[in-house]
């Protein structure tokens, strides 16, 4: 799933498996926090550069395409889908949820069992 959503970039990965996240799927292996793109840091919200902000948008663009991303929550948003492959609508992103992601892009994936089979 990580390599689908390089399209083309060097990603900075800064958290897989660990760290303090209430989502119990980064424990499970199935998320992944991003915080660099292209050796570019993401940044914090309004302060972001015109360069990081483009690569922001590329990953942000690419996460929400992925059928198998249940989760996207990042500097652009919050989104989120029902089922595999369902589309992802838009979840209410404010307090501290929202300042937690403004630097960092939180991406969880559908595990094994919540995949159609072949996928």
């Amino acid at each position: 799933m990580l390599l689908g959503l390089q399209s083309g970039h060097a990603l900075g990965v800064s958290s897989t498996t660990g760290g303090l996240h209430v989502d119990p799927r980064h424990g499970l292996g199935l998320g992944v926090d991003i915080n660099e793109i292209d050796g570019v840091d993401i940044g914090t919200g309004s302060n972001m550069n015109t360069e990081a902000e483009t690569l922001v948008n590329n990953v942000n663009e690419t996460a929400n395409a992925m059928p198998g991303a249940r989760t996207v929550l990042g500097p652009k948003g919050h989104t989120r889908s029902d089922k595999y492959g369902g589309p992802k609508k838009a979840r209410t992103f404010k307090g501290r949820l929202k300042k937690q992601h403004q630097n960092h892009y939180h991406i969880t994936f559908y595990g094994k069992d919540e995949r159609p089979e072949g996928n």
